[in-house]
């Protein structure tokens, strides 16, 4: 390219354009930059202050485009090159791009597990999570995940021979402490991905590389990192447990059952400092985001018994921040808190005692669920202001 100066400002024009990028707009961005020319000044590097960070990002939007992501499978093999890349933001990018297309696969899995096993992706992912950066470790995680969510690429994460250089178990022994917090972190993550992600790492005895750290005396700052992974792996699992992920006429557990995970709840509840499990609740919505996202999994799947539907409508905080959209701003955070509140508003119509009770009438959840997962922003009339005219 002989000036590349005109690449980059299209592409930061195309990163920042501050409306949502159509099918029509990639293609009109792509006829005049070819993909190959654009990947070809990632990879050369040029001498231009600030043209990799503005490729990264115009190809971050790009291949989040329906048409942008139908154009990854060609070029997997950059995906590849962009996972070992010595750059932080490209290995970033190749991530995420990943991410981009296990969601527009069009539920053609066979597909996609194909390509990750092609090019070795999955390798490259977990090298990406235990050695990137941060942010590149964030991407990662995303990724995996995202390609734990079907049949073909479970198989991927958990084959069925045992040893490999993928296997967790191993992986987790041989790195550093930070990579270890982060395998464990993973581990956490797929056990709230479905039912049968939980299974498998239950039966592979992966937890109890949580419990093994926590043992482990050494390094303070990993064993309280693993202490609150673990908070967040109790969370997804008591979700799972009441009902969270089971179909809508299975989510009560036989009698017995659910006799003994009440008693659990308050049991659990009167030795902490919040006495209560309503306490418990908005102590656990006030937590970081990761955790925010299993709480909302546990309300979701608990508030269909009486007990804790009380004991939600007798904390007003919970309401507050379950009915409020600009609590999450990821759209998985986005959707959990939605889902929370929607059981709980399907709860409060299917409850008379509840419903009936006055105490109860400013309880906004009917109007949350109407307004949809996503943050929307009230829409506010202009005023007219009076003011004294300034004079000179």
């Amino acid at each position: 390219m002989d000036d590349p100066s005109q690449l980059l400002e299209a592409a930061t024009d195309f990163a920042y354009y501050p409306g949502v990028q159509s099918d029509d707009s990639v293609r009109d961005f792509l006829n005049r930059f070819p993909l190959p020319l654009i990947i070809n000044a990632l990879q050369t590097q040029f001498d231009v202050p600030g043209l990799e960070n503005a490729l990264v990002a115009c190809l971050e939007r790009l291949f989040k485009t329906k048409l942008g992501a139908s154009l990854i499978p060609q070029y997997m093999p950059f995906v590849q090159v962009g996972l070992q890349a010595d750059s932080q933001a490209v290995r970033s990018l190749a991530c995420k791009t990943v991410t981009c297309l296990l969601e527009n696969i069009d539920n053609d899995y066979k597909v996609a597990a194909h390509l990750i096993t092609e090019f070795n992706i999955y390798p490259l992912l977990l090298d990406c999570l235990i050695n990137g950066n941060e942010q590149v470790a964030a991407a990662a995680m995303d990724a995996i995940k995202k390609l734990a969510g079907f049949a073909e690429g479970m198989e991927i994460i958990f084959p069925s021979t045992k040893g490999g250089d993928t296997d967790l178990g191993i992986i987790a022994s041989q790195c550093s402490s930070l990579g270890r917090v982060r395998v464990l972190a993973l581990v956490v993550k797929l056990f709230s991905v479905s039912r049968s992600a939980a299974s498998t790492i239950n039966s592979l005895n992966l937890l109890k590389l949580l419990e093994a750290e926590i043992r482990n005396t050494d390094d303070t700052l990993v064993t309280l990192s693993v202490l609150e992974l673990l908070y967040e792996a109790a969370l997804h699992a008591l979700g799972n447990i009441s009902g969270e992920t089971r179909s809508e006429n299975n989510v009560i557990l036989n009698a017995e059952a659910e006799e003994n995970l009440r008693r659990l709840v308050y049991e659990k509840a009167s030795r902490s400092s919040k006495l209560t499990p309503s306490g418990l609740f908005v102590s656990v919505l006030q937590q970081d985001s990761e955790i925010r996202l299993a709480g909302y999994r546990m309300i979701s799947g608990l508030v269909a018994r009486p007990w804790c539907l009380m004991e939600i409508c007798s904390k007003q905080d919970i309401i507050n921040i379950v009915t409020d959209p600009t609590t999450e701003t990821t759209k998985i955070g986005m959707e959990a808190r939605y889902n929370c509140c929607k059981a709980i508003n399907k709860s409060l119509a299917q409850s008379s005692r509840v419903s009936a009770d006055p105490a109860f009438a400013g309880i906004a959840a009917k109007e949350a669920v109407g307004m949809g997962p996503y943050l929307v922003r009230k829409h506010v009339e202009a005023q007219p202001i009076v003011k004294t005219a300034e004079r000179f």
